[in-house]
């Protein structure tokens, strides 16, 4: 039998052996990392890039009309760990003339997550919130893909786009270099 003692003294070289933890990052920003989106507003090819600048007075647009069948996918290499996905319902910006964007604009609702393929859970976010809202997923690297399910109708009947003013994918990886990439 162990005695009391010796058995700390394992357990706490064991401790001191342990691997830290990685600190967890934005992965968009600090792996190689794939970005697509489902269309864009009037085929605007840099307004994915929106999703991912930081700015949350720019926004991805969908294409007019595409409401429920909008998605953003991600793709990370097999070394990460994901831990949350973060993302705006909406479109933050108030403009120089003060017209605010978000309540004109479909706000997100509801977002169906998948990895590689295979449903990791279904979420409901607060359409009044302009802030970036966490939804927790756990996964290693692949594919991630946001598929929006429901929207909140903006007060511009006119405006039927899905916006989304930032998007991150928060993690840690082996290699990761916070802020050194652009997917």
């Amino acid at each position: 039998m162990l005695r009391p003692l010796v058995v700390l003294a394992v357990l706490w070289s064991l401790w001191l052996a342990a691997p830290a933890h990685a600190q967890e990052v934005d992965l968009l920003h600090a792996v190689a990392a794939d970005l697509a989106v489902s269309s864009t507003y009037r085929n605007q090819r840099g307004q994915a890039d929106a999703l991912i600048d930081g700015d949350l007075e720019t926004a991805w647009n969908s294409r007019t009309g595409e409401l429920t069948t909008s998605w953003i996918e991600v793709r990370l290499p097999a070394s990460a760990v994901v831990s949350s996905i973060a993302m705006t319902v909406g479109f933050t910006h108030v403009s120089e003339r003060g017209t605010d964007l978000f309540p004109g604009n479909h706000r997100v609702r509801r977002v169906r997550v998948l990895h590689d393929g295979v449903l990791v859970g279904e979420h409901t976010l607060d359409v009044s919130s302009r802030a970036l809202q966490s939804v927790p997923v756990r996964g290693g690297g692949g594919v991630y893909r946001v598929e929006i399910v429901e929207t909140a109708p903006g007060s511009r009947s006119d405006w039927r786009e899905v916006c989304v003013s930032e998007l991150r994918v928060m993690g840690s990886d082996p290699g990761a270099r916070a802020g050194q990439r652009v997917p």
